[in-house]
């Protein structure tokens, strides 16, 4: 044996299978002493000292196990094993309490097979560790169809209450561990171990699209153990956490395909709208689309990639759930596109209690999703979500601009603003916006351009601009100078400032090739 490796306590035993359905009748206090042999008690043989003994139990003859006790007392043993013990005599209770000794009880087993197993534990505890893993690692050898599967499985296999979390802390699944979290556990993407007095909280990272930034953690919290389980525990724990990741991969995959057949549809439905076929007005049905009614449509817009889109689908529904905004949401390449249906036509007034739903909605998920929206006029069946649809987009392109920088804008409150739209939707001045501002997205210097489009958008103000993009005005005035000499023009005329910022919110809000702000 290896003196030099730390030894098990008897507590730590205790939370091994081979000793499941145990009954601890006394010395509580006495069990975190450590264990350096196991033994089974044999007649006229000593017991040694920091032992466990085992010992059968023979019902009619308990005057033995106090014998027994009291030979373990004298001779230092840490505590005393009895197998096949049913109801023990109380001065046997009794005795184990006066001599603080902790004496074991199973109802069923074999002394032999049970002292066995605990010295393998004692004197090989790396054992119950390649245990602990491959344990895990057979369990999960069949992917995962919910989330809470795993955590069954972890709990099951490490003897832990776990819990998946997001990096703000939120619970994902399971229950989170009592133990507090110390607030810098998430700033590092590697495995933690939090060790207290009721055992350790064991954290794992999960990572899914970026190896240097977990989406997710993985913890576990375990009773006390032995330094060699712990270390196997977190090795379970961590090709646990791959599962999460795989599972998570495959729900986005699917989310995407999801994703992928709602944008087909509502393009058909746009292309063939007002006459529909049988079978696209059965699918729209299949989908739970209602064509019947009055629609009001929806367009958010969001700065990332289509990938991003569908990972905030969830959340972006929830939102517009809590507001009583239910309908359809369909992801396209810039954000969502969605549409509420009423049965009767709604009162001309409807709208500014629409608009504020929707804020309030967007509010919601200002912490952790970036969106604009637009809202379009009420129409009915299938071609009026279509309508609704297009000036919702419409409205959306002037969401978050100009001196309001409202987050949601209504078609009816654009006002003079809603002339320019059509230049939005027209090809040949999107191919000149691309053209105009080619100088910069081809430079390289992708802050350029949000920078450009902020400049405009606040007036050509410096100052402000450099405060909506957190960086010194000084910034600022390099970038408007580099800006103006990739693209040969001066910011000072007001047409090429108005030109420049129709070019920057086509690329921004129809084309969605506006990068992300810096």
């Amino acid at each position: 044996m290896n003196t030099h490796r730390p030894l098990l306590t008897f507590r730590q035993l205790l939370r091994l299978e081979d000793l499941a359905g145990y009954e601890l009748t006394s010395g509580e206090a006495n069990v975190d002493r450590e264990v350096r042999d196991v033994v089974v008690a044999r007649a006229g043989v000593d017991l040694p000292s920091d032992a466990v003994v085992v010992a059968p139990y023979r019902r009619g003859a308990g005057y033995e196990a106090e014998l027994l006790l009291r030979k373990a007392d004298t001779s230092g043993v840490v505590a005393v094993v009895l197998v096949g013990a049913g109801r023990l005599m109380l001065s046997t209770r009794r005795l184990a309490e006066n001599l603080r000794m902790p004496l074991l009880t199973l109802a069923d087993g074999d002394p032999l097979h049970v002292a066995w197993r605990l010295s393998r534990h004692v004197h090989e505890p790396e054992w119950l560790g390649a245990e602990l893993v491959s344990g895990m690692l057979h369990r999960l050898r069949a992917p995962l169809s919910r989330l809470s599967d795993l955590i069954t499985v972890v709990e099951t296999e490490l003897n832990a209450t776990a819990a998946i979390v997001n990096t703000e802390g939120s619970v994902v699944a399971g229950v989170l561990p009592e133990t507090e979290l110390p607030a810098t556990i998430f700033n590092r993407p590697v495995a933690e171990r939090i060790d207290h007095a009721d055992g350790h909280l064991l954290c794992v990272p999960v990572f899914v699209d970026n190896l240097r930034r977990p989406e997710l953690w993985l913890l576990a919290q375990v009773p006390v153990s032995h330094q060699w389980w712990l270390e196997a525990s977190s090795q379970a724990l961590s090709a646990a956490a791959l599962a999460v990741a795989s599972w998570t991969l495959r729900q986005r995959l699917a989310g995407e395909r999801d994703a992928r057949d709602r944008s087909a549809l509502l393009a058909e439905l746009v292309d063939a709208a007002p006459s529909l076929s049988p079978r696209l007005a059965e699918r729209a049905v299949q989908a739970g689309w209602r064509l019947d009614g009055w629609h009001v449509g929806i367009h958010i817009r969001m700065a990332g990639d289509a990938g991003a889109v569908v990972r905030a689908t969830p959340r972006v529904r929830a939102a517009l759930h809590e507001n009583g905004l239910d309908g359809p949401l369909v992801e396209h390449a810039d954000g969502w596109a969605s549409w509420i249906t009423e049965d009767h036509e709604p009162p001309s007034a409807s709208h500014r209690a629409f608009t504020a739903k929707m804020r309030e909605a967007l509010s919601g998920l200002a912490s952790d999703v970036d969106v604009v929206a637009g809202i379009g006029r009420p129409y009915a069946g299938p071609a009026g979500i279509v309508t609704s649809l297009k000036e919702a987009r419409e409205a959306c392109l002037f969401a978050g601009t100009g001196r309001r920088r409202h987050r949601v804008e209504h078609v009816d409150e654009l006002g003079v603003r809603r002339v320019l739209a059509d230049w939005y939707h027209a090809e040949a001045f999107r191919a000149y916006a691309r053209t105009l501002l080619a100088p910069l997205l081809d430079s390289g210097e992708e802050q350029l351009l949000e920078t450009l489009r902020t400049y405009l958008e606040l007036e050509s103000s410096a100052s402000s601009a450099a405060a909506a993009l957190r960086i010194h005005r000084n910034t600022v005035a390099y970038r408007i100078n580099r800006i103006e000499q990739l693209l040969a023009m001066n910011l000072a005329a007001p047409d090429n400032r108005l030109v420049l910022q129709l070019a920057c919110r086509v690329l921004q809000g129809v084309d969605d090739t506006m990068p992300p702000a810096r």
